[in-house]
């Protein structure tokens, strides 16, 4: 367990280190999202083709902890940059989280009891690559929003401008 919890706390140490000074929260985020997708992919390769040895888990899990340690401190960052969130919206995000965590428990208990313990790691995968799939779309709709409220801030520039120069003459 110790190979687990304590990379998460160095990683969720660095990641506040990193994104305070040197990397904005979206490339952390992004970061972490590959590495966790990289790390269940060789999870997966170990399991299933090549067999896993003490050293294999210990660094596998010691790599899993880093990874994933810096994704929810990250993304609420990232979301408070772009909105002002009222205690209750925070409170509703967490409990969002809460509930996710427990649901993510129960399937993994049901993949656990009808399949087989193996195929952990693919649900793992499944929900990274959802989260990264959702990701990027949240990039996508933060791009087109902030291009029309730039182009309404040109409007009303222009509208001002064109009012100014009305008003001299």
């Amino acid at each position: 367990m110790i190979f687990y919890w304590f990379p998460m706390l160095i990683g969720r140490f660095l990641c506040t280190f990193l994104t305070a000074s040197l990397i904005s929260p979206d490339l952390m985020l992004t970061i972490s999202l590959f590495l966790c997708v990289l790390t269940y992919l060789l999870w997966i390769i170990f399991i299933w083709y090549i067999g896993l040895t003490r050293l294999f888990v210990f660094i596998l899990v010691t790599i899993y902890g880093l990874s994933i340690s810096s994704i929810y401190p990250t993304t609420i960052g990232w979301i408070k940059q772009f909105l002002n969130l009222s205690p209750i919206e925070l409170t509703f995000i967490l409990i969002s989280n809460a509930f996710g965590g427990i649901l993510f428990g129960f399937i993994c208990g049901y993949v656990f009891q009808y399949y087989n313990s193996k195929h952990l790691f693919t649900v793992l995968i499944i929900a990274v690559l959802l989260c990264s799939i959702l990701f990027i779309l949240s990039f996508i709709f933060q791009y087109i929003h902030s291009n029309k409220t730039i182009k309404q801030e040109d409007k009303i520039l222009e509208t001002f401008i064109k009012h100014d120069q009305s008003d001299q003459h």
